[in-house]
């Protein structure tokens, strides 16, 4: 169980290495984040539960980074995650209507 939660930790900030070395080129890495969202399915990861990461992640840079977590830079940073998300809700739209019809 800890291997198991300390490989998703590694999985997200591997994740978030490859956004940071691609902000202003998020372009490139369209088909990688697509896939991670067709992979979170099985996870049952659904299309509100990024609004619920990003407000950790958010919660998570003003504690790390306090005064420095400017509102300028959360202003930037939430149009970079609304830009991810998006991407990935969308990627993973088909796959989440063929669930609902299947039920």
């Amino acid at each position: 169980m800890r291997s198991d939660q300390r490989n998703r930790e590694m999985k997200l900030v591997r994740m978030l290495d490859m956004i940071f070395g691609h902000l202003g080129r998020l372009t490139e890495i369209t088909e990688q984040l697509e896939e991670m969202a067709v992979r979170h399915i099985s996870y049952e990861v659904y299309p509100e539960d990024y609004a619920v990461l990003g407000e950790a992640l958010f919660y998570t840079m003003r504690q790390c980074l306090q005064s420095r977590f400017t509102p300028e830079m959360e202003e930037a940073w939430r149009g970079v995650y609304g830009l991810l998300s998006d991407t990935c809700i969308r990627a993973a739209a088909p796959y989440y209507a063929q669930l609902n019809a299947d039920k």
